[in-house]
């Protein structure tokens, strides 16, 4: 399954670690690279640097890459 989590903060953090355990694709998109490093550090994620509620963002990275 493909997942796509904007903000990682304690919501987004605890939905990782339990879909990583799933097995799932997830791809972390937060505004600060401190938060999406240390989350990279502890799962298997791609991790985005910008506003995900940014069109742009979404589009180049989200969807983007997964077409």
């Amino acid at each position: 399954m493909q997942i796509i989590i904007v903000g990682c903060g304690k919501v987004g953090r605890t939905l990782a670690e339990q879909l990583q355990e799933e097995e799932s694709d997830i791809t972390l998109i937060d505004v600060s690279a401190n938060v999406i490093n240390s989350l990279q550090d502890d799962i298997d994620a791609m991790g985005i640097v910008g506003n995900g509620a940014s069109y742009k963002i979404q589009r180049e990275y989200a969807y983007g890459s997964r077409s």
